[in-house]
Order: structure tokens, then C-alpha cells, then sequence
């Protein structure tokens, strides 16, 4: 936009100036302090106060015929959410929770946001979901909307996080994303929580962030936190699970180790040390350092947060943490690195960490009905617990503070799993959700027999109320998130059931068919609930064919409101005829039929029906040179679209397919999520080979 050192180190104080169409408002990161109309010209110009001195990256503007609504808060900061005229009445939620969470983050932080004013801007087409520029924050429409209020709240309180955690504290360099989001990440959850009056559940949003960042870093194509940037699309590849997730997760558990109340102190410090500059990892865990805590470290000594966190930070991955018996008065505790494909190879410069994949791992345990302790587990050596082996049960990882795995011989698992199955109350809903999400992770690698896992959590899900509440998910749902497959999305009834999809398509007929007229958007005719309108959508279109798909597709062009337009998205890849579904991935390539945002979701779509999955890999590399052409610089969507079409592959052909295909484009070769495609598939194939056979005859026995 404007001549500059575009990097986040090089900071400056802002004063813009926007000369615009009469007609149109004007927006930027400051207050407008004018606005004049050019004499016999339809232009106007606005000038905005200066800018506090901030980095390139953050400068904005926004010039919309959009109108806006607005609050106040306690400081007296004007805060309003602008979109198109007819959203106007779907974002009132928006501007209260933007409202609350400025002043939370203000009383939390101790440290006032330095603007008289914040904008968030809704756009109808805006790839990156959001962006957190200093007083003029833009995100996606959808995101605030009423209409997608769950959801929305978590990415509002994201972005306003940044204010501080980016805006005002600035990475020093791209190598460390993880600064930036992965405190972003842990103060939306931690705003969200007070805000709800729940406390607890910045610890529940913390353990599923944790689950996604473990699933990621199990990976060879995994990265450390902080790391050296080689090329330039390893910052745009940066942003990812392990520095939003792992970043938080490992924020949460210096939390548990300092205590709550000293990290908020050590966070304040850092904010105000590092104000209106730049910082390293190194010198968050230095101010760190200088906060009184009684937590001890490894050594006996107190904690070096220092010594501690560079384990987590400098190095990819992260330990297995295995309990067995040695006799009948000691439990031993020892570590190895978890991966899910022990066989595959890191890129190079993160082969040969400095700490050897080893890690001074704390250690929460709870041993029976006992409270939950800390101890150590050095690099190097055994921890040892003394207990009645033969009688007691040790749980480790409990509450889940640790970022790492829990693991047990044959014995341990076995009276864990006879414990919960008994008397589940002895142990807090965070640590029963880290043993059964662990189970599957260990029988992943075989380490634990998969039916062991599948009865306990059956077992569970029936006989427990709470635990179905709990777990949220049944077994099946769990095994394919350990195993990286795609849930599919064109599934709403249990294996098809005809009752349940005969039910569907009743309700398609009725209430879409013979109720929506010839150029109505669907939110305009569709009356149906909103739970159902997803799988009414695509039964119709599984079921009756062309007819609904016309339908469906005439009821799309005409939708303006997001969330209905990725419902009906959703049901064009419904299809049972694989020459329709190719004719839809044309057609996402046309930016007057989809927008830029739903690229990824139409081949997600089809990609996620039984019918499309194979016809979705083999058009990525068949249209690879059009597909690239058009998204190389959308690097977002690109990798999206690589992801939904590739990760289906369970077969060598789809292996060989895919290295062949590297190896006769440098340009697929070089974006990491070809080289993690590649990874999961050949993990999916040893998964086959070792635990396909035994889980048929598993769930042949237990319909």
C-alpha cells in the first residue's frame, strides 16, 4: 500500500489521509478528525488522528458504502461493527461481546487500549477469516453474525487479544508466530471463560486446543514454536495449529507451574516492558523469570522458566509419558518421543535438536482418591513413585496441564479403564478426557489394542449420562480423529438409514421445493429449523438428484448470508453422480459463482461424499497448474484445497501418486502440505495393515 520496510521490527507513528467517492465512509486505524468534499468533484477526503508507532502489517483501510452500529465502553472507547445495510440488525451481538471484551482485557491487562476508538469491519469475502489491524479489525461476515454466535465470539475476543498480544507487543521476527497467536489463543479462552462465569472452561477450550496441537506435532512436517524461516512461504505456513494451539497449550501449562495469579503478574510486566516495541520467546520467559513463585524446578531449585520452556519451544514434538510397575512398591515413569509414524523424517534443519527430543516433563499424577501432585521427570532418568503397586492407580497428566502423552503396561490401563467404568468420580472431567483421548492415541501406535479402547468408551457413552456429555463424541467419531481421516459431511443418518433420509427428503419436497420460488435466496423461503436445514439439503440433493441440485444451487446464487450459502455449499457435494460433482469443482473456480472464502469448501464438500473423494484427488493433481495459477497467492486457500483433496488417500497408489507428483513439480514440493499429505497417507496404510482387520470384526460384533 504504501513504500516501506514491511517488517514487524521496523515500527512507526501513522497519519493517513483516504480521498474516496462521495457516498462512501472512509476508515482507518485512527479517528477521523476530518472529512471535507473536494469543491465541483464527487470525492471527498478524510484524515485520521496519529497512529501509537506500530508495525506495517497492522496499517489499514477501509472505504464501504457499510453502516455501522455502536457502544461505548467503560473507558470510553467508541466501538462499532460495520457491514452491508441488510447484515446491520444480525451483528448486535457482535458489538456487545466486542464491548465486553475490550473492557476485560483492559482490567485484566492493567494497561488501557490506546485508541479512542475500534472498528470491526464485516466483509462478505475475506480469506483470512480475520485480522486483527489496530483499531480497525476486519473479519469475515460471518464471523459477526448473530447468526454464528458460538463461534464468533471465540475469533472477536481472538483479534481484540491481539491488541495487545501483536499490536502493542510485537514479534520481533515471523520465526516466532507462535507470540503473537498462541497468546492470542490463551486470552480468548480466558476472556471467554470469565465473561461466561464459568472458570473451568478456559481449561476445557485449553484441552481441545491442546488435542489438535498434539495431533499436529505427532508429525514429521511438524515445526518447532520457534525456528529458522528459510523461504518466504514459511511465514504464510507459520500460521497453524502448532503456533495458535501448541502456543497456547504450552502458555497454559507455564500457567499451571507458576500459578495463575504469578503468570498474570509476569504477563503484565512483559507488557509493559515491551510497549510500543518488538520481543523474542526469550525475553517473555526473562520477565517471566522475575516474578516470586514457589514452583520448583527439576533440579530442586526454583524454577528456571527459562531452562524449562526452550525444551517446548526450540524443539518439534513431544514426550510419551509411560507408567509401569518395576515391583510392588515402585510405579516408574520414563519418556519417549511420540510419533505417529515412527518411520518418517523430519526436514533437515529440525532433525538434530539441541535437546535430543527429550524433555524435563512435569509430571501431574494422581495416585487413587489422592490430590492431584507435581513431580519431576528429568531428561534422562526415571521417575519413581512409591505406592502398593498391586492395589493403587496412578494417573498421570491428570487435569491435563502437561503438553504431552500418557501411556501404561497392560495392568495400568486395566485398572484405569475398570475404574472409570465403576467409579469415573474420583477423577475431575479434564483428566478423563485426557485418558480416553490418550487411550486412542497409544493404540494408534500400537501400544494399547484398540477394542480395549472401543469397550471402554461404550461402555461409558452407555451406561454414564455424564460421560455421553462428557465425551461428546462416540467411538467412532474418536477413531477418526486419531487416525486423521475426514469425517464426512454427507452423512446426517446412521449408515444411510432409509427411514432417516426418506425423512429428508420429505422435508426437501416440502418445505424447499414447493415453497422457494425461481431467484429467492434460500434464507428468504426456507423455513425449516436451522439443525436441520444442512442434512435437508443434501438428502435432497443425494436423493432426488438434478432436480434438488438445481434447486439448491439457484437457492446459493441468490443467498447473501453466509452461513447459509456454507450449508448449501455443503449439499451441492451431496451428489451421487461423480460427472455432477466434477462440473461443481469447475465451477469453483468461477469468482462470480463462489467467492474467494468458499473455494476450499466446495472441494471440501465433495471431497467429504464417498462418491467424490477419489474424484477430488485425482483433479488437484490433474489441474494442478490452474488450481496453483489461481490460488498460489492465497497460500491459505491453497493449502486448504491440498489438504481436502489429498488426505483421503489409504492406499500405496495414493502414496506413489502423490511422491511422483512432487517429484515433477518443485512448486508442490516445496509447500509443506503436500509433504504432510504424504506423511498421513503412508501412516494411514501402516494404520490399515496393523489395525483394520481386528476393528471390522470389532464393530461387526457390536452393531
Amino acid at each position: 500500500m504504501v513504500p516501506c520496510f514491511d517488517e514487524p521490527d521496523f515500527k512507526a507513528k501513522w497519519t493517513v489521509t483516504v480521498i474516496h467517492p462521495e457516498g462512501t465512509t472512509a476508515l482507518s486505524n485512527g479517528k477521523e478528525i476530518d472529512n471535507i468534499k473536494e469543491a465541483n468533484l464527487p470525492w471527498r477526503t478524510t484524515t485520521f488522528e496519529e497512529t501509537p508507532k506500530m508495525s506495517t502489517y497492522i496499517l489499514a483501510i477501509a472505504v464501504s458504502e457499510f453502516k455501522f452500529v455502536e457502544l461505548y465502553t467503560k473507558a470510553g472507547v467508541r466501538l462499532r461493527v460495520w457491514s452491508r445495510p441488510e447484515a446491520l440488525n444480525e451483528t448486535l451481538t457482535s458489538v456487545h461481546y466486542g464491548v465486553a471484551f475490550l473492557d476485560f482485557f483492559n482490567h485484566h491487562f492493567r494497561i488501557r487500549y490506546p485508541l479512542p476508538k475500534l472498528d470491526m469491519v464485516a466483509l462478505p469475502d475475506f480469506i483470512a477469516g480475520a485480522m486483527e489491524n489496530w483499531g480497525l479489525v476486519t473479519y469475515r461476515e460471518l464471523v459477526l453474525r448473530d447468526d454464528n454466535e458460538v463461534f464468533g465470539s471465540l475469533i472477536v475476543t481472538h483479534e481484540l487479544a491481539h491488541q495487545w498480544f501483536g499490536n502493542l507487543v510485537t514479534l520481533k521476527w515471523w520465526n516466532e508466530i507462535w507470540l503473537n497467536e498462541g497468546f492470542a489463543t490463551y486470552m480468548s479462552f480466558v476472556a471467554l471463560a470469565q465473561l461466561s462465569n464459568d472458570k473451568s472452561a478456559t481449561k476445557s477450550m485449553l484441552i481441545g486446543a491442546t488435542e489438535s496441537a498434539l495431533q499436529a506435532d505427532s508429525l514429521a512436517t511438524s515445526h518447532p514454536l520457534s525456528f529458522k524461516i528459510d523461504k518466504p512461504v514459511e511465514v504464510e505456513e507459520a500460521f497453524d495449529t502448532i503456533s495458535y494451539s501448541k502456543g497456547a497449550s504450552l502458555l497454559g501449562m507455564i500457567a499451571a507451574l507458576m500459578g495463575e495469579k504469578n503468570f498474570n503478574k509476569g504477563v503484565r510486566r512483559y507488557l509493559m516492558k515491551f510497549s510500543y516495541g518488538n520481543a523474542r520467546s526469550q525475553d517473555l520467559l526473562d520477565v517471566l523469570d522475575t516474578v516470586a513463585t514457589q514452583a520448583e524446578g527439576p533440579d530442586g531449585n526454583k524454577l528456571s522458566m527459562k531452562r524449562f520452556a526452550n525444551q517446548w519451544i526450540l524443539q518439534m514434538g513431544f514426550p510419551l509419558v509411560t507408567v509401569k510397575a518395576v515391583n510392588s512398591s515402585f510405579f516408574e515413569i520414563t519418556q519417549s518421543r511420540y510419533k505417529n509414524n515412527p518411520n518418517a523424517v523430519e526436514v533437515e534443519k529440525y532433525r538434530s535438536p539441541k535437546y535430543g527430543f527429550k524433555w524435563e516433563v512435569p509430571v501431574w499424577y494422581q495416585l487413587d482418591h489422592e490430590p492431584v501432585k507435581l513431580a519431576w521427570l528429568r531428561r534422562d532418568s526415571p521417575l519413581y513413585i512409591l505406592a502398593n503397586t498391586a492395589r493403587s492407580i496412578l494417573v498421570v497428566n491428570a487435569e491435563r496441564h502437561g503438553f504431552y502423552r500418557q501411556n501404561y503396561d497392560e495392568e495400568g490401563w486395566r485398572k484405569i479403564m475398570q475404574q472409570l467404568i465403576s467409579n469415573h468420580k474420583i477423577y475431575s472431567a479434564h483428566t478423563i478426557t485426557a485418558i480416553i483421548n490418550d487411550a486412542f492415541a497409544a493404540a494408534a501406535i500400537n501400544r494399547l489394542d484398540y477394542t480395549t479402547v472401543l469397550r471402554l468408551v461404550e461402555n461409558l457413552t452407555r451406561k454414564k449420562r455424564y460421560m455421553r456429555k462428557l465425551l461428546g463424541r462416540n467411538s467412532y467419531d474418536l477413531l477418526q480423529a486419531s487416525t486423521f481421516w475426514i469425517v464426512p459431511t454427507g452423512s446426517y443418518c446412521p449408515a444411510d438409514a432409509e427411514e432417516c433420509s426418506a425423512k429428508y427428503v420429505k422435508i426437501f419436497e416440502e418445505g424447499i421445493l414447493s415453497k422457494c420460488e425461481t431467484g429467492t435466496g434460500a434464507s428468504s423461503c426456507v423455513e425449516l429449523p436451522i439443525p436441520e436445514r444442512k442434512a435437508a439439503y443434501c438428502y435432497g440433493v443425494k436423493e432426488l438428484g438434478n432436480q434438488a441440485y438445481d434447486k439448491v444451487m439457484e437457492l446459493f446464487r441468490a443467498e447473501t448470508v453466509p452461513m447459509e450459502r456454507q450449508r448449501l455449499i455443503s449439499a451441492l457435494g451431496c451428489h451421487k453422480d461423480v460427472s455432477v460433482l466434477r462440473s461443481t469443482l469447475e465451477l469453483a473456480k468461477n469468482r462470480e459463482q463462489f467467492r474467494l472464502e468458499e473455494v476450499s469448501a466446495v472441494f471440501e464438500a465433495v471431497a467429504s461424499n464417498f462418491v467424490g473423494s477419489e474424484l477430488t484427488f485425482n483433479y488437484l493433481l490433474e489441474n494442478w497448474i490452474e488450481v496453483y495459477g489461481s490460488l498460489r497467492k492465497q497460500l491459505l486457500i491453497l493449502n486448504k484445497v491440498i489438504e481436502v483433496c489429498l488426505n483421503i488417500g489409504y492406499t500405496e497408489e495414493h502414496y506413489n501418486k502423490i511422491k511422483n507428483f512432487m517429484s515433477e513439480h518443485k512448486e508442490a514440493d516445496e509447500l509443506n502440505q503436500f509433504q504432510k499429505a504424504l506423511e498421513i497417507v503412508r501412516t494411514r496404510i501402516t494404520w490399515i495393515h496393523d489395525h483394520l482387520n481386528p476393528l471390522l470384526d470389532y464393530f461387526q460384533q457390536n452393531q
